[in-house]
């Protein structure tokens, strides 16, 4: 290899440039001129490496899209630097032909003899051997660089977490010295109100003495005004026995006077305040009131780890590692909480716990639907929007698929509904076979039998297991090709290995189409064009109808909950409804659209308890909710996109079972 070599386009041998013969990287990691590949160009927006055959997809932008290779014009400006295909400017004439490396510079043949003996010391190269050598030592310097931008964007992006941390703990520690404050404020306010009362309840009590004694006082002074008053008049014109009376009266009540006045003290009237009394120990105490320490570094460097894939509907856990700005292990574990938002701008609830062991933090949640979900750590309970971390969840596609098209063994012509029993056995209603199969857990195929209980055009949408387990209930219809799907009244009973037991018909109903059955073994049947639900005894006697055209617009698959409570999805209004055993409406939840809990035509619905899964056929997606109609997240099947999906069961394994009607095939999922 030569200088010319690496700077040359291969097909037309002209050395590359900025304009016309600009090099452009194929998929293969090739080179060639951007003028050459244009004539290489195929119609259908393909092109096909010259040398390995590789076939490079192009963009709409053609050639001029396809990645220049910058690493060709680093070696051109290298072997400019190095003078290669120059003449020598000491000996004209010479070529360039050698490199020495002790020098750092391009030599001919004469300056190897006259300047650059390597007896002297200096190392000498052919020139393309220097080429290969310092093409490396670039490659390996842009390499290193390449780490260091990594190292260096990583470090800016943990300082700025680090800026957005320190603000944070500023705010919250600002916060946390301004409710201490308001404490010893408080604190000080009520000693303040204290020392008002005992001032204000002292004043109360000695002024109640005081007018108090004073009332006593002018009361006595009136009785000695009185006894005076008497005892004058005696001494003008009493008797000697009149004034022996009125002295002695008078001693008396005098004595008993004098002793209540002298008696009536007002005590200590005189209050004061002394401020100065525990002022030093205050004034001590308020110095040391809080405490402002930095201790342990911030959490601003955070690792995101997933160990498995994530996927909608399906729990998820993310490891986050979090350490000091510096990389550092943070001495204190770090209160944090986390964010987790979708497409959407949903946040996603999780559950978040430390683990002590490696020191990191266990983020389980349930992605909602597929696509770029974003987490943000919270401190203090404030987000680090500078350490947003990006992770992609991944649709929810089936981890198997039984069947195919076609009428043997197994294959399916447009299946609308199935039924499991407790072995995990699955019944498929494939209604364009005008059949019932039946597939063992793994969908190997096990039995099949015909629809043919009243002529040969009878076929079902919908069948369902009595809680025996010893027979199939199915809806036998003339399945139709006009707007509606079938039309049929009747309700056929076989046997799990196909025989017919009985059946029975209801002239009032006009389109039956779906059906389910309870704890009691009554059959509950939806009519697709009455807008009601018939409920039978096993013996075909009717019980009760449920709803009207007012209540429900076309209704189709059905379920039985908890305590037989009825399940339905209703088409035409684009929601599921929920009825007591008595047939009263308990709740509906649902509203025509494509986002989130929104549906477009309604099939199958199943519930384990707990949650409840609904075929959103229009959408092409089974979605999942709570027992309350609260939406919880989605089966999207992007990868494998389903095809008017109708009937749907649950395993107890955690899978669900859907008929992909139009693909005539039936598609396992796990949702939990």
């Amino acid at each position: 290899m030569n200088g010319d070599d690496l700077i040359t386009c291969d097909i037309c041998m002209e050395q590359f440039d900025e304009q016309t013969h600009l090099p452009k990287f194929l998929s293969c990691h090739h080179s060639f001129c951007e003028a050459c590949l244009g004539q290489l160009a195929k119609a259908d927006d393909k092109i096909e490496c010259p040398s390995c055959r590789t076939s490079t997809d192009l963009s709409a932008s053609g050639i001029s899209g396809l990645q220049t290779n910058f690493y060709i014009s680093f070696v051109q400006g290298l072997i400019k630097k190095l003078g290669l295909n120059e003449g020598c400017p000491k000996h004209s004439l010479q070529p360039l032909s050698f490199f020495c490396q002790k020098c750092s510079t391009t030599v001919c043949r004469d300056c190897l003899v006259l300047e650059h003996r390597e007896s002297e010391g200096h190392r000498i190269q052919d020139m393309s051997k220097a080429t290969t050598a310092q093409w490396e030592e670039l490659s390996f310097g842009l390499n290193a660089a390449e780490n260091l931008l990594t190292h260096s964007m990583s470090r800016l992006i943990s300082l700025q977490a680090e800026v957005c941390n320190l603000t944070i703990t500023k705010e919250a520690v600002l916060k946390g010295i301004d409710m201490a404050f308001k404490k010893y404020m408080a604190a000080l306010l009520e000693r303040h109100q204290q020392l008002h009362k005992i001032i204000l309840d002292a004043y109360e009590y000695e002024a109640n003495t005081i007018s108090n004694i004073t009332s006593m006082l002018k009361k006595y002074i009136e009785c000695l005004k009185q006894i005076l008053a008497k005892s004058n008049l005696v001494l003008q014109q009493g008797s000697l026995s009149d004034i022996i009376n009125t002295r002695q009266k008078l001693a008396s009540i005098t004595h008993e006077i004098a002793q209540r006045v002298n008696g009536a003290n007002v005590g200590k009237n005189n209050f004061t305040f002394d401020a100065t009394s525990g002022e030093h120990d205050f004034q001590a105490s308020i110095k040391s009131l809080g405490h402002i320490t930095k201790t342990t570094a911030l959490p601003s460097c955070f690792k995101f780890d997933s160990s498995e894939n994530l996927i909608a509907c399906l729990p998820a856990r993310i490891i986050v590692t979090v350490s000091a700005c510096d990389g550092e292990k943070l001495a204190n574990v770090a209160t944090l909480d986390f964010i987790v938002t979708d497409k959407t701008k949903t946040t996603i609830p999780s559950l978040v716990t430390y683990c002590t062991d490696n020191q990191s933090y266990s983020l389980c949640f349930e992605p909602q639907i597929s696509g770029d979900h974003w987490i943000v750590p919270k401190f203090h309970d404030q987000p680090i929007q500078e350490a947003l971390h990006k992770i992609t969840v991944r649709s929810n596609n089936p981890v198997a698929i039984y069947g195919k098209y076609g009428e043997g063994m197994g294959t399916f012509r447009s299946p609308r509904a199935l039924a499991l029993d407790n072995s995990g056995n699955i019944y498929v209603a494939d209604t364009g076979n005008r059949q019932i199969q039946k597939l063992d857990k793994n969908g190997r195929f096990l039995h099949q039998f015909k629809i043919n209980s009243r002529n040969e055009d009878c076929s079902t949408c919908d069948l369902a297991l009595l809680p025996d387990e010893e027979s199939i209930v199915c809806i036998e219809t003339l399945v139709g090709t006009g707007a509606h799907p079938s039309t049929g009244n009747t309700v056929a009973i076989y046997t799990t290995d196909g025989r017919l037991k009985y059946n029975f018909t209801n002239k009032a109903m006009r389109c039956a189409l779906c059906l389910a059955t309870n704890s009691h073994s009554e059959i509950i049947v939806s009519d697709y064009l009455l807008h009601s639900l018939f409920v039978y005894k096993a013996n075909g006697e009717h019980i009760q109808t449920i709803g009207n055209a007012g209540c429900l617009n076309h209704p189709a698959f059905i379920c039985v909950g908890q305590n037989d409570t009825i399940f339905v999805t209703d088409t035409n209004n684009n929601s599921v409804l929920q009825f007591g055993k008595n047939g009263r409406l308990i709740q509906h939840f649902g509203v025509n659209g494509s986002s989130k809990g929104e549906l477009f035509q309604p099939f199958g619905v199943s519930s384990d308890g707990e949650k409840i899964l609904v075929v959103d056929s229009g959408n092409r997606r089974i979605q999942v909710f709570t027992t309350s109609g609260e939406f919880v997240s989605m089966i999207e099947s992007l990868d494998q996109p389903l095809d008017q999906p109708r009937g749907l069961v649950l395993t107890n394994d955690g899978h669900v079972l859907v008929a992909d009607r139009d693909n005539h095939c039936i598609k396992k999922f796990r949702y939990k």
